[in-house]
Protein backbone atom coordinates (compact mmCIF):
# COMPACT_ATOMS: atom_id res chain seq x y z
CA UNK A 1 0.00 0.00 0.00
CA UNK A 2 2.90 2.34 0.72
CA UNK A 3 4.14 1.93 -2.84
CA UNK A 4 0.66 2.69 -4.16
CA UNK A 5 0.49 5.91 -2.13
CA UNK A 6 3.92 7.02 -3.37
CA UNK A 7 3.21 6.15 -7.01
CA UNK A 8 -0.18 7.85 -6.95
CA UNK A 9 1.34 10.97 -5.41
CA UNK A 10 4.03 11.12 -8.09
CA UNK A 11 1.47 10.71 -10.87
CA UNK A 12 -0.66 13.51 -9.44
CA UNK A 13 2.42 15.71 -9.12
CA UNK A 14 3.32 15.07 -12.75
CA UNK A 15 -0.18 16.04 -13.82
CA UNK A 16 0.04 19.20 -11.71
CA UNK A 17 3.24 20.18 -13.55
CA UNK A 18 1.52 19.67 -16.91
CA UNK A 19 -1.34 21.91 -15.75
CA UNK A 20 1.07 24.48 -14.26
CA UNK A 21 -0.40 24.37 -10.75
CA UNK A 22 2.39 22.56 -8.88
CA UNK A 23 3.43 25.67 -6.94
CA UNK A 24 0.00 26.57 -5.55
CA UNK A 25 -0.33 26.18 -1.78
CA UNK A 26 -3.80 24.62 -2.02
CA UNK A 27 -5.93 23.91 -5.07
CA UNK A 28 -7.73 21.11 -6.88
CA UNK A 29 -6.73 19.16 -9.97
CA UNK A 30 -8.77 17.60 -12.75
CA UNK A 31 -7.03 14.27 -13.36
CA UNK A 32 -9.22 12.76 -16.08
CA UNK A 33 -10.00 15.90 -18.10
CA UNK A 34 -13.76 15.82 -17.50
CA UNK A 35 -13.87 19.38 -16.13
CA UNK A 36 -14.40 18.30 -12.51
CA UNK A 37 -11.90 18.75 -9.70
CA UNK A 38 -10.85 15.24 -8.70
CA UNK A 39 -8.15 15.66 -6.04
CA UNK A 40 -7.21 18.40 -3.59
CA UNK A 41 -3.49 19.14 -3.86
CA UNK A 42 -0.90 21.05 -1.85
CA UNK A 43 2.11 22.20 -3.85
CA UNK A 44 1.31 19.63 -6.53
CA UNK A 45 0.89 16.59 -4.27
CA UNK A 46 -2.39 15.12 -2.97
CA UNK A 47 -3.40 16.59 0.38
CA UNK A 48 -3.96 14.40 3.43
CA UNK A 49 -7.68 15.12 3.34
CA UNK A 50 -9.55 11.80 3.45
CA UNK A 51 -12.50 12.95 1.36
CA UNK A 52 -10.84 15.11 -1.29
CA UNK A 53 -7.12 14.30 -1.19
CA UNK A 54 -4.94 11.18 -1.25
CA UNK A 55 -7.87 8.77 -0.80
CA UNK A 56 -9.19 9.92 -4.18
CA UNK A 57 -5.77 9.42 -5.77
CA UNK A 58 -5.52 5.76 -4.75
CA UNK A 59 -9.25 4.95 -4.91
CA UNK A 60 -9.39 3.02 -1.63
CA UNK A 61 -12.04 0.33 -1.46
CA UNK A 62 -13.90 -1.14 1.48
CA UNK A 63 -10.92 -3.30 2.49
CA UNK A 64 -9.19 -0.21 3.87
CA UNK A 65 -10.15 2.13 6.71
CA UNK A 66 -8.76 5.63 6.67
CA UNK A 67 -9.05 8.94 8.42
CA UNK A 68 -7.28 12.24 8.79
CA UNK A 69 -6.58 14.84 11.41
CA UNK A 70 -8.69 17.96 11.48
CA UNK A 71 -7.76 19.98 8.42
CA UNK A 72 -6.14 17.07 6.59
CA UNK A 73 -2.65 17.51 8.01
CA UNK A 74 -2.06 13.78 8.40
CA UNK A 75 -3.60 10.77 6.71
CA UNK A 76 -4.00 7.45 8.55
CA UNK A 77 -4.56 4.15 6.77
CA UNK A 78 -5.19 0.68 8.15
CA UNK A 79 -6.61 -2.62 6.99
CA UNK A 80 -10.34 -3.00 7.69
CA UNK A 81 -11.48 -5.97 9.68
CA UNK A 82 -13.55 -8.32 7.57
CA UNK A 83 -16.30 -9.47 9.88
Amino acid sequence: MGGTLISSSKLVYGKSIVQGIQNQALTNIDIDGDGNDDIEIKHGYPSGNRTTGIANAVNLGEDWAYGDTFGGGYFYLTRSSLV
